[in-house]
């Protein structure tokens, strides 16, 4: 059996500071060491898996400030943005990060995933919080703390924030409000994060609005259709399709395109959106034609 040398017992010993700062300098080296749940029958307990629209996300974080992020469900956003927060958190002090869901239960379920990653990192990066309770995870050493917030009219108001995430945001009822309560808080600098499916019961929300205005109003959009995530594809959709009961719904869980996703469902339109896209159809042909 080999024996290690001097040096590499030194090297071995030193492993979990350098580790430490690597993922200190950076968010990608921190995700090598991120676990999170897929639920049964999935893998349970598995690593953070590195697709390629997620690594897309990851540069979109590291790059810009406003980011409003129309998607398909099940898409692995909720658990990247987890995963940012709890870096934030862990490797910039003093960092406040705020995450608002529709409601106190769904702000708990998305602080309950930054506490998973938190729970399953390796020891020399899980620091031990302060406060850990089902609204906030802090540590004191550092004076950052990640706070999940039910979002309402007023919520957030008067704080300054590092990062505020609003998640699932098109279908908060207070979005709006909120968003005018929120903004200024991270206007000296902070990151806005909008993700968020698109809410099938309204054609011109503020999340969609916000959407549409990027780039002319700051705001970098990112869209990730229904394909994005591996195994998914036509016969995919087609075979999820037979299964729904709501085919309107089920176009703006599922989107294919981000048109799709922001037009308004026929059920709400006072004309035929089919006849619609015919006559925008005939208009570009005519165009083109002339």
């Amino acid at each position: 059996m080999s024996t290690l040398t001097a040096d590499q017992a030194l090297a071995l010993k030193a492993l979990p500071a350098t580790e430490r700062e690597m993922c200190r300098r950076s968010f990608r080296a921190f995700l090598d060491h991120v676990m999170i749940l897929e639920p049964p029958p999935g893998d349970a307990v598995m690593p953070w898996q590195p697709w390629p629209h997620l690594l897309g996300a990851v540069d979109a974080l590291l790059t810009h400030r406003l980011i409003v992020w129309l998607k398909a469900r099940q898409t692995g956003a909720s658990w990247l943005v987890s995963a940012y927060a709890l870096w934030m958190a862990l490797f910039k002090k003093g960092a406040q990060v705020a995450l608002f869901s529709q409601g106190e239960k769904e702000a708990q379920e998305l602080l309950g995933k930054v506490r998973f990653i938190w729970q399953h990192l390796p020891d020399h990066l899980r620091d031990v919080p302060k406060v850990d309770n089902s609204e906030e995870l802090s540590w004191a050493d550092r004076f950052s703390r990640v706070v999940a917030y039910p979002s309402t009219a007023k919520a957030g108001r008067g704080s300054t924030f590092s990062l505020v995430v609003m998640d699932e945001c098109d279908h908060h009822e207070f979005f709006e409000d909120n968003y005018a309560a929120v903004k200024p808080t991270i206007d000296s600098g902070g990151q806005l994060l909008l993700p968020s499916t698109a809410n099938w019961q309204t054609a011109d929300s503020a999340f969609k609005r916000l959407y549409r205005g990027a780039p002319g109003n700051g705001f970098t959009s990112i869209f990730w259709p229904y394909s994005v995530r591996p195994g998914r594809d036509a016969e995919w959709l087609a075979a999820k399709l037979r299964e729904s009961t709501d085919p309107v719904r089920f176009q703006k869980e599922y989107p294919v395109s981000a048109e799709e996703a922001l037009a308004a469902p026929q059920t709400i339109m006072a004309f035929s959106k089919a006849a619609l896209d015919a006559m925008m159809q005939e208009t570009r042909e005519a165009t083109a034609g002339s």
